[in-house]
């Protein structure tokens, strides 16, 4: 993916990250409040950041797309990835995380259709699904509400799904 890729909309612009924003994603996955529904606080030492920076953004790896969500004021406020693409299948594993402290400001969902709209008309993916944990109804909710559909064949999680043919049949405004 070339270098300064970014995705925008009205009043968000996803990007991807540079070095110098590796203490914000620590933060941000080490913030309890953001973290809860999806596992709890991951404190990663520099070493740790590192290379996770080298595998999901430089040189970063053909299955793997991260970029951090930035609003307005141009101070980020979450991230949005996908992970695990699969050429077999075109399926990758979505992520979505606002910092608890800007939720309920419409971030979510204008971050999640860019991302979708990316994946499915320049990445070429048919599939992204998230096995959402059982207790983060909240995130269940919102999925659900962006046109995500759930996939009762999984009983460990809450599986949902969305197909490039129900996105382009929706639209990108759901």
């Amino acid at each position: 993916m070339e270098k300064d890729f970014e995705l925008k909309s009205c009043n968000i612009c996803l990007r991807q990250p540079g070095p110098g924003d590796l203490p914000y994603i620590r933060e941000l996955w080490a913030d309890a409040d953001t973290m809860k529904e999806v596992g709890g606080p991951i404190v990663m030492d520099e070493e740790r950041a590192r290379h996770w920076f080298e595998k999901m953004v430089d040189p970063g790896s053909p299955g793997d797309r991260y970029f951090l969500i930035i609003n307005r004021e141009n101070l980020p406020v979450g991230e949005a990835s996908f992970h695990r693409f699969d050429p077999g299948t075109k399926t990758a594993e979505f992520n979505l995380k606002i910092e608890a402290r800007h939720r309920y400001k419409s971030y979510g969902p204008e971050a999640a259709r860019l991302i979708l709209e990316y994946f499915f008309s320049g990445f070429g993916g048919e599939v992204m699904a998230d096995p959402i944990a059982l207790e983060n109804t909240a995130g269940q909710k919102a999925l659900l509400s962006i046109g995500f559909e759930h996939d009762p064949s999984r009983k460990d999680v809450f599986m949902v799904r969305m197909t490039k043919q129900k996105f382009c049949l929706t639209g990108p405004e759901n």
